[in-house]
């Protein structure tokens, strides 16, 4: 979950359904939404704010981010009768990291990779690994970030999940850290970087852990955002078939002064990383955010279709409601933005901050961390509990329909994930609500 002073707040208006590609309004089809496991905010832990995996016996995995302990890494294992039991695999301290804010992978070993906030050795966060072993599972810490504006600038705070290559290779971003010169006065300094060690705000990263054997890894830092070229990243990252990476940016570029910020100016954009011939990689930005129509803020991550277009989601800012976007690449090498969905009122959910999940008709998913997803109603619902929606592909545009609406009670709160889909079924999380107010697990099915 991002930092509140980046979530859109409240704000009191016409409730407003606008579809900028011929969009429809369409009435929620029959879902079913069950609580699955309730957080109670002690050994357990509290406020899980990451998209679940699954392995292929159907259990579940996911982290949360507080509670009694500093987050934790939990499994939820399907009972006969509909029942899910939970397990608290690891449970961290601070030494061995604190807060994580990310969801895991699963390599084809079956070990789950993550990362936290903070803790570690330096407090600037740490990647960690969950082996399974006869009777639990092996926790160890494969880096700890170090960053102090002096002599490491390797990154701090990783809030997004990782990626996986073929050849074992860990990818991943960071809020801060890097060489980049942020400052923290609403604006980017291009060209008047602070002397080492007088800006804590940097830009953040892009990095890479490659296994050296024997458990070991090795960290390095394929991308620093300098401010203008993007700023905090905070998704996950996707290859192409060739092996580049894209990904986001929530804040940094050159939109203008609409998203003033406060680390790093700028609405955000989509960049790719292209690996070179030495080693090294080259990024460029794809698109940038202007908090217009286009939305801004897109702390989700991206996805690719089959023919090679990238769907993402934006947040929001400046009580905007955040919004549903595609960019199509053009034979001359630019790429085309089209917003499939803008929000623009809380009634009908906004802050769309996890990833979108594509199912193989080309149906979008997505969840809204606020709003109370009633295209059509009359008056919006101010500060709404979230909503789970559906984005379909129609001849005359996109039809969207939402699938729930939270805050019925102890339905949970704040979706800020994405989604899992199995089978016809979908999982997700959300940060608070449920009986206990520590968040849930919840399913949706037909």
């Amino acid at each position: 979950m991002m930092p509140k002073s980046y979530s859109p707040q409240p704000f009191s208006s016409a409730a407003v359904c606008l579809f900028l590609v011929v969009l429809s309004c369409a009435a929620a089809s029959a879902q079913v939404e069950s609580v699955i496991y309730n957080f109670q905010g002690t050994g357990d832990g509290g406020h899980p704010a990451s998209q679940l995996v699954a392995d292929k016996a159907g259990n579940l995995y996911g982290t949360t981010s507080g509670g009694q302990a500093m987050g934790t890494v939990f499994e939820l294992t399907p009972l006969t009768g509909g029942q899910w039991v939970e397990t608290t695999l690891h449970a961290f301290t601070g030494p061995d990291g604190s807060g994580p804010a990310a969801g895991l992978i699963m390599d084809g070993k079956g070990n789950l990779f993550g990362t936290t906030l903070g803790g570690g050795n330096y407090d600037d966060g740490v990647v960690f690994e969950l082996q399974p072993v006869s009777g639990g599972w092996d926790f160890s810490v494969i880096y700890n970030f170090h960053y102090d504006g002096l002599n490491n600038f390797d990154g701090s705070l990783p809030a997004a999940p990782l990626s996986l290559d073929s050849k074992g290779n860990l990818y991943g971003t960071t809020l801060q850290g890097g060489t980049g010169q942020c400052n923290a006065a609403n604006a980017v300094r291009q060209g008047v970087a602070p002397p080492k060690g007088q800006s804590y705000y940097s830009c953040g990263t892009v990095f890479q852990l490659s296994p050296r054997g024997n458990g070991a890894w090795s960290e390095r830092v394929i991308h620093s955002f300098q401010g203008t070229d993007g700023g905090w990243p905070a998704a996950s990252l996707i290859f192409d078939k060739a092996g580049n990476l894209y990904g986001t940016t929530g804040l940094g570029g050159t939109g203008g002064s609409s998203c003033p910020g406060v680390e790093v100016s700028g609405c955000g954009v989509v960049f790719e990383l292209v690996r070179n011939g030495n080693g090294n990689w080259t990024e460029s930005v794809l698109y940038t955010f202007l908090n217009g129509n286009d939305g801004a803020e897109p702390f989700g991550g991206l996805r690719f279709d089959t023919l090679g277009d990238l769907y993402g989601s934006t947040q929001g800012a400046l009580q905007q409601g955040g919004s549903i976007f595609e960019l199509s690449p053009t034979s001359g090498g630019t790429w085309t933005e089209t917003t499939l969905l803008s929000l623009q009122s809380e009634a009908a959910g906004y802050g769309a901050v996890g990833n979108l999940l594509m199912d193989s008709a080309g149906n979008l998913y997505g969840t809204t961390e606020f709003g109370a997803g009633s295209a059509g109603s009359s008056a919006p619902k101010p500060a709404g509990a979230g909503t789970v929606f559906k984005l379909s592909p129609a001849q005359s545009g996109w039809t969207a329909t939402w699938l729930h609406s939270f805050g019925s009670g102890s339905d949970g709160s704040a979706p800020a994930a994405g989604l899992l889909r199995r089978g016809t079924t979908l999982y997700g999380t959300t940060y608070s609500g449920g009986t206990a107010g520590n968040g849930t697990v919840f399913k949706l099915a037909p």
